[in-house]
């Protein structure tokens, strides 16, 4: 049979995809990789389309067992990834043969890695995508995290040995200081000058409670010239609303649909493969980007 077994599951590992598209109407959430850019990456290393399942990992990497021969790859957050003990590169194609065991640490650099396996999935889908939204129970494995034990199978196929890298240079640089741009959101007016400062002078942090719904954004109390009523209006990931408290929070790919906080400010979809990978210990700035009129 062609699986991949868990003997560890790691720390909120999942199944995801490119996501559920043209769903926010209804009320569902997105979801999908949180580092595009990675997710592509690894799926190009192994002969996959673009937006095909894999694996996220966060923080810390899970054990697996491999049931025959595949392609794998690597990317995203360094998780000190080893097969049968011996270390690997990420970034490249991996030959990894039937019996095989990759195993993964703590990250020492950014959050979320990849692993990518050649080959069509065999995992559940939800208005059209295996994306783990654990809210709901949508996607691979009823909507659930991967528990240690859980297998994946695939359609029967010989492997396709196609040797790739992705250069140095091309890389997420995930141990730099982080520059995060930042556009007006349909609220910016509603703040006070001090704080439009704080957003576009100094540096933030994100709370150690962020998950895949949203990040908190600590370092600066954030206040309005006025309080003002809203209603609710459309949200999607990379909107930053500002609750009462004063404390922004930045969705991401499992949040809301709609909200009734202002959206003052929002991070282009683009870049939040770059925000996805900053851990809480580590420092970031925004820039501001002007809209093009």
């Amino acid at each position: 049979m062609s699986y991949i077994h868990f003997l560890k599951s790691g720390m909120h590992t999942s199944v995801q995809d490119a996501g559920r598209k043209n769903c926010a109407f209804y009320g569902i959430p997105e979801s999908g990789y949180m580092d595009v850019k990675s997710a592509d990456m690894a799926n190009y290393l192994v002969g996959n389309p673009i937006g095909h399942s894999l694996i996220e990992c966060t923080y810390i990497g899970p054990k697996i067992d491999f049931g025959r021969n595949f392609i794998v790859a690597l990317t995203g957050a360094n998780m000190n990834w080893k097969v049968d003990g011996n270390p690997v590169p990420r970034y490249t194609s991996l030959y990894i043969r039937k019996g095989s065991v990759l195993s993964g640490t703590a990250a020492v650099s950014g959050v979320r890695s990849y692993i990518a396996i050649q080959g069509k999935w065999k995992v559940n889908e939800d208005f059209g995508s295996s994306s783990t939204y654990v809210n709901a129970g949508y996607g691979a494995f009823n909507g659930q995290l991967i528990q240690k034990g859980d297998k994946v199978t695939f359609d029967k196929h010989k492997s396709k040995w196609d040797f790739k890298y992705i250069a140095d240079e091309e890389r997420p640089r995930l141990q730099t200081v982080k520059y995060i741009p930042l556009h007006r959101g349909p609220d910016w007016h509603m703040l006070d000058q001090r704080s439009k400062e704080c957003f576009i002078k100094d540096k933030w942090t994100i709370g150690s409670d962020s998950d895949r719904m949203a990040a908190p954004l600590l370092g600066h109390h954030i206040t309005v010239k006025s309080k003002t009523t809203l209603h609710s209006a459309p949200v999607f990931p990379g909107i930053i609303q500002l609750p009462n408290d004063g404390n922004p929070i930045l969705l991401l790919q499992d949040c809301q649909t709609t909200g009734g906080y202002p959206r003052i400010a929002y991070v282009p979809k683009k870049s939040l493969s770059v925000f996805n990978q900053i851990r809480p210990d580590e420092d970031f700035y925004f820039y501001f980007v002007p809209e093009i009129s």
